[in-house]
């Protein structure tokens, strides 16, 4: 195994030569330094519409996406859809990713190390899939696309406007999926959020018909 910092240097040129989604998707089934990649059954890069003006990332599949071999398919990702559709928005007109395509060991939680590694790609995601709107589930995708330290407590219910590349887009925080499962208190933020969300898309949409 190459040191982290060596995997991350490798990634970087990895993402950086990739082209297109297709081509950035094998580079990445491809690249021998991601943390599970031989550990898990299924890579599961994304679903959705590759290039949708809505674009979502959580952190990697877990375990009902590794049995069935399908990116989101599991009760966070039932709840996922729910908060699409109450902004207008399904799985034919949003892009879904992971930052892991690989479910981890577990479903134990992205350290560091693993999330610098894979940060490349996912950045390079963002600006191949060019995005208006980015929604940010749990502290990793958040970390790695708003390239920040801060915890997630003082990142949602905030409007952030990030550079992936040479592409510019808005995000937004969000709990997990499993946590709101899990806490339904964290719902009403969310939701609050959301509609931020939902409003950002619209305005994104107003200005493309000036």
């Amino acid at each position: 195994l190459a040191a982290p910092e060596e995997a991350a240097r490798a990634a970087g040129q990895e993402a950086a030569n990739a082209r297109d989604l297709d081509a950035l998707s094998a580079r990445l089934a491809d690249f021998s330094h991601a943390p599970f990649r031989d550990m898990a059954q299924h890579f599961l890069f994304s679903a959705g519409a590759p290039g949708a003006r809505l674009m979502v990332f959580d952190a990697a599949p877990g375990a009902t996406e590794e049995a069935s071999g399908e990116a989101f398919s599991g009760s966070s990702a039932a709840l996922l859809d729910n908060m699409l559709r109450a902004i207008g928005f399904d799985r034919q007109s949003a892009c879904l990713a992971y930052v892991s395509p690989w479910r981890p060991p577990g479903d134990k939680p992205l350290t560091e190390q693993e999330a610098t590694i894979f940060a490349p790609f996912a950045r390079r995601h963002v600006e191949l899939a060019r995005p208006e709107v980015l929604l940010l589930f749990g502290e990793t995708p958040a970390r790695i696309l708003l390239e920040t330290s801060e915890p997630l407590s003082k990142l949602r219910g905030k409007s952030f406007e990030i550079r992936c590349g040479d592409h510019a887009t808005r995000a937004f925080v969000f709990s997990s999926l499993d946590a709101m499962l899990k806490s339904p208190a964290l719902k009403p933020a969310a939701w609050r959020d959301l509609r931020k969300a939902a409003a950002a898309l619209e305005a994104s949409a107003e200005n493309a018909q000036l």
